[in-house]
């Protein structure tokens, strides 16, 4: 009878018709020393009862005595179950014995780092007993419910010491972890700890970036960089050597959200994309996300990274400063009160500016010129926390980052004994982010937290171009002046909760609330010698930005939003992330609202083997026209209007992925995208393009919507990761088969072509091997396909006046369908050392690499020629955007 069903029907069924309640029934009962098992069935079978219960429940070595007289079966099933964890109700005429559900309190608190007290994100809490597990948020807060009675709770996390914990668990409990980190000199190979199959969580299409990655990957100039690391990943494009920022799964650059502390930033770059705006040394945590994007995400279509900067060590202070062939920074960070506040700052600067002043000097004195040109780049991270109570914190943070670029030419050219033209030129360009955010975390009970945040972001650049051409012929003189100021600003006021709801173990909730008010300021004037507006530029001989801007017409855009997503644990093997997003976006008295369904699933075949799948819907209510590939600032952020709608995309992918030998994990996925309301401009279009007023050029914004063409994309593939999680040598190698392609009314005469890029395979080799207890070796290894192109065809040629001695000038090209040349393939190898040693009070960190050590060179341009005998001739010159270049990195951690 053992694990079966048993089930005893009564036989009294017209006593118990009549309507009394089986429990009621008046009996005599007399057992003596037999199990509890066979009492029950005594006592059905005596009495005509019908009892169900399961043998599975009933305790094999439990023995029972009993001797009653004239008592209702009520008593007699109490006093035969008064020892054991079983009860009973009634179900119709049915008495149902089970077993009780065990009362259930709550253990909460915070995981932290124990020698700087930064909190852990992602940090596992697990219970092998009633195998629930739980992870801790962004602000290493944790919750998990278990039942009554001892257990050994597990807290881990990726390179620190595992904790269990012995818990007799009577009451709801607050729990605070330190972990101590594992990696010490003598081992400085991080091993990750093993999670068992019920705590994984579904992460497809999913990477966390870890700070230890970026340290040991070759480095370009050895400026360690976090974007830089995401190229290395599948799905990912980027221009030549990096440059162009990244394309995920064939999207925009503008379709990736750029979150810092939760805070969106328009411009993660610098220097066209090759380095980001983020300063390592202030980085804590990184997660890029691919697809499958959880409902608490919203605002574009194709990614989320989301980086989350140090908190500030609270226990003992500490700095770090570093000097590379590139930039120059230092991180300082300690407590303001011991174990309630802390501070950090860190900033960062280029210091080639000499360098590049005398390299440009020289070239332009080699073609006849004067002048140079400078260029530098800087970011500044600030934060401070305060701790007023366990479940009050509060948060400050602040970022300003910017670029700032100089050049000036004069140059005279002798046109005749007694006649010269003196041409003088400059260019000022400045772009930058500023960010601010104020952050307060409030825990109403053990099971729901709150963060309320307040933020500012803007992003704003502008640019100065000028140039004068002076003629003196005979004893006359004229002047042409030409200026061209241009302004892209776009500014963000927002504010929003996010709650943290977990109810019990199989639900983690969350939901919340947000709004941004968006401002969006593009302008553009051009001037010439006779505006009246020369005077204010040209004042003691220098040139003067303007404060005026014509018929500039500011946007104003309101979005609003709500989101509602649940973790749920289905089965042991089974679980699902189901939300909804939703929002609401007005402008120039126009609403647009979205309804975006996310769901992904997991499920566990084996211990070693998980299948998952996802669906997810996005809109986005920004787009970002562009001018060129390279990523460069005065691309045009705009909003969608009354004429434009917002951008929408669709994608479902699925993965597989099986963990080796406890060593490699290995994941195979594939996806399927699909965008709509892309934007891009016209063929032969501009913002920049002249609006047939020689005196003064202003852009509005119902210029550049007549100015764009509105369209689809479609992106599809398959990505392969294997990486290698622990021992002397770890890395991964990823390899991306995929097509991307877009169809716009006015581009390429309505017809499909393959987006900018579409490389159809992509391969990263990525490893760093232990070589001493002090030393690391990093190797990376990169090969794509040629991305596509499009070269001219055919041009027409004028010949203007031979006094000025200019060869001939393009004044139209005939340029054939659009990205029908594909590029050769490209691939480059990087190398780097990093050695450490250290004392009582310093480590020393020296890293040396080499960028490009082996680099077929890419196609980066073309040019024309015209040939006598044959006419146009079309030529590729082979260039790779950068050379062989070594990089020397310094630093000290005191």
């Amino acid at each position: 009878m053992k694990n079966l069903l048993v089930i005893l029907m009564f036989v009294g069924y017209c006593t118990i018709a009549h309507g009394q309640s089986p429990l009621s029934i008046k009996i005599d009962f007399t057992v003596d020393s037999i199990s509890l098992e066979q009492a029950l069935v005594q006592l059905s079978k005596d009495n005509n009862i019908g009892i169900t219960f399961s043998n599975d429940i009933i305790p094999a070595s439990y023995i029972v005595q009993l001797a009653l007289e004239n008592t209702s079966v009520k008593e007699v099933l109490n006093r035969l179950l008064e020892s054991t964890e079983l009860t009973y109700k009634t179900i119709e005429d049915q008495i149902v014995i089970y077993k009780k559900t065990p009362p259930q309190y709550t253990i909460s608190g915070y995981v932290e780092d124990q020698e700087s007290g930064e909190k852990l994100i992602s940090a596992n809490i697990y219970d092998p007993t009633s195998e629930r597990g739980s992870t801790s948020n962004v602000y290493g807060f944790y919750s998990i419910s278990l039942p009554r009675g001892a257990t050994k709770l597990q807290f881990s996390y990726l390179g620190y010491q595992t904790i269990i914990k012995e818990i007799d668990l009577q009451e709801n409990t607050d729990i605070n972890i330190s972990l101590e980190p594992s990696l010490t000199l003598s081992e400085v190979v991080v091993v990750a700890p093993q999670s068992t199959p019920t705590q994984r969580r579904i992460k497809l299409s999913s990477h966390q970036v870890y700070k230890d990655e970026v340290d040991y990957i070759p480095s370009l100039g050895g400026e360690l960089d976090l974007i830089r690391v995401t190229h290395l990943l599948p799905g990912i494009q980027s221009g030549t050597d990096g440059a162009g920022g990244i394309h995920v799964r064939g999207g925009n650059v503008d379709q990736n959200l750029i979150l810092l502390d939760g805070v969106p930033v328009y411009n993660p770059y610098h220097a066209i994309g090759l380095y980001s705006v983020f300063n390592t040394n202030a980085i804590r945590s990184a997660e890029l996300i691919k697809g499958s994007f959880p409902a608490r995400y919203g605002g574009r279509l194709s990614s989320i990274l989301d980086v989350r900067t140090k908190e500030g060590n609270n226990k003992t202070y500490e700095a770090e400063a570093s000097v590379g062939i590139l930039a120059s920074n230092i991180a300082i960070q300690g407590p303001i009160k011991k174990n309630k506040s802390s501070f950090l700052l860190s900033a960062r600067r280029t210091h080639l500016d000499p360098w590049i002043k005398w390299f440009t000097k020289n070239m332009n004195k080699e073609v006849g010129k004067e002048g140079f040109s400078l260029y530098s780049f800087y970011d500044l991270t600030a934060k401070l926390n305060h701790s007023f109570s366990r479940k009050d914190q509060i948060f400050l943070s602040f970022y300003k980052g910017g670029d700032d670029y100089h050049e000036e030419t004069q140059n005279r050219l002798t046109l005749g004994p007694d006649s010269y033209s003196d041409i003088n030129a400059g260019n000022d360009i400045n772009w930058g982010n500023t960010i601010t955010a104020f952050r307060w975390n409030h825990l109403f009970s053990r099971k729901l937290f709150a963060n309320t945040t307040l933020t500012y972001s803007k992003f704003e650049f502008k640019s100065l171009d000028f140039s004068a051409y002076s003629i003196f012929d005979v004893g006359t003189f004229s002047r042409d002046i030409d200026l061209i100021q241009y302004r892209s600003k776009i500014q963000d006021w927002a504010a929003k909760i996010d709650f943290e709801y977990i109810p019990v173990a199989r639900h983690f909730i969350r939901f919340g609330v947000n709004a941004i008010s968006h401002d969006f300021s593009p302008g553009v004037i051009g001037i010439n010698e006779d505006n009246d507006l020369i005077d204010e530029v040209i004042q003691d001989g220098k040139v003067h930005e303007l404060d005026k801007w014509i018929n500039t017409s500011n946007i104003e855009a309101y979005e609003y939003a709500a989101y509602l997503e649940d973790d749920i644990k289905i089965t042991k093997a089974f679980k699902a992330n189901m939300g909804i997003y939703t929002s609401l976006f007005a402008v120039q008295g126009k609403e647009y609202f979205s309804v975006q369904p996310r769901v992904s699933a997991s499920y566990l075949l084996t211990p070693s083997w998980t299948i998952s799948a996802s669906y997810s819907q996005s809109t986005q209510f920004l787009h970002l026209l562009t001018n060129s590939g390279l990523g460069l600032p005065n691309d045009l952020w705009i909003p969608s209007t009354a004429n434009i709608k917002p951008q929408e995309a669709w994608q479902a992918d699925a993965g597989l992925e099986f963990k080796l030998k406890k060593l490699f994990d290995i994941r195979i996925e594939g996806y399927y995208k699909k965008m709509n309301q892309l934007l891009t401009y016209q063929e032969g279009a501009s913002f920049l393009a002249d609006n047939n007023n020689t005196s003064v050029t202003s852009i509005t914004p119902i210029n550049w919507e007549q100015k764009v063409s509105v369209g689809e994309g479609q992106a599809y593939g398959a990505e392969f990761l294997i990486k290698r999680r622990k021992g002397k040598t770890t890395g991964w190698i990823s390899y991306t088969l995929s097509w991307s392609d877009r169809k716009f009314e006015h581009v390429n005469f309505g017809e499909r072509y393959p987006f900018k890029y579409d490389r159809r395979h992509l391969i990263n080799l990525v490893a760093a091997r232990q070589l001493k207890n002090n030393m690391i070796l990093g190797i990376n290894w990169t090969y794509g396909s040629g991305n596509p192109s499009t070269l001219p065809l055919n041009q027409y040629l004028y010949e203007p006046e031979d006094r000025f001695n200019y060869e001939l000038t393009t004044i139209a090209v005939s340029y054939g369908k659009k990205n029908s040349y594909r590029m050769p393939a490209y691939h480059r190898l990087d190398l780097n050392i990093t050695i450490n040693s250290q004392n009582k009070r310093i480590e020393h960190i020296f890293n040396l690499g080499l960028y490009n050590v082996y680099n077929r060179k890419n196609p980066f341009f073309y040019r024309l020629k015209v040939d006598p005998t044959n006419g146009l001739r079309r030529e590729i010159v082979k260039v790779t955007l950068l050379p062989i270049l070594p990089s020397i990195n310094y630093t000290a951690r005191f």
